[in-house]
């Protein structure tokens, strides 16, 4: 029988597939899984014409974002440096539904959260401190 000859070959393509999907602009997750594991969360609810935080600041270390689109178009969400620096993004989040963006070791200062319906432009921002 050849099937145990197999084996060595499909472990193989299976490590090859588990390093997929890291992004070093925060760690991204569907629904709001994520959120329970960060120092601070905050609820975002994004819609066509406004993005409203539950909070306007955070202390320093992992701050989770759980982003809810209520609107009608595809939405992004951001979180800058005072000098534009993307610190972490969650793209594509469709009507209806909810990403959790967790960005670890934010350290103390001023950013900015930006949604942006339809993907487009500056976006709707805020003022954010980490302190």
């Amino acid at each position: 029988m050849r099937i145990p000859a197999l084996l060595p070959a499909l472990a193989v393509c299976a490590l090859a597939l588990t390093g997929c999907g890291e992004s070093d602009e925060g760690t991204v997750t569907d629904g709001a899984a994520g959120a329970d594991t960060a120092g601070t969360s905050v609820t975002v609810t994004a819609t066509d014409d406004a993005c409203e935080l539950s909070a306007t600041s955070a202390k320093p270390g992992s701050v989770a974002f759980t982003v809810t689109n209520e609107g009608s178009s595809v939405t992004e969400f951001y979180l800058y440096a005072s000098d534009e620096e993307i610190i972490g993004e969650v793209e594509n989040i469709g009507p209806g539904l909810t990403r959790t963006l967790t960005i670890d070791d934010v350290v103390a200062g001023d950013y900015v959260t930006a949604c942006k319906p339809g993907q487009s432009g500056d976006g709707i921002r805020a003022d954010f401190e980490i302190s």
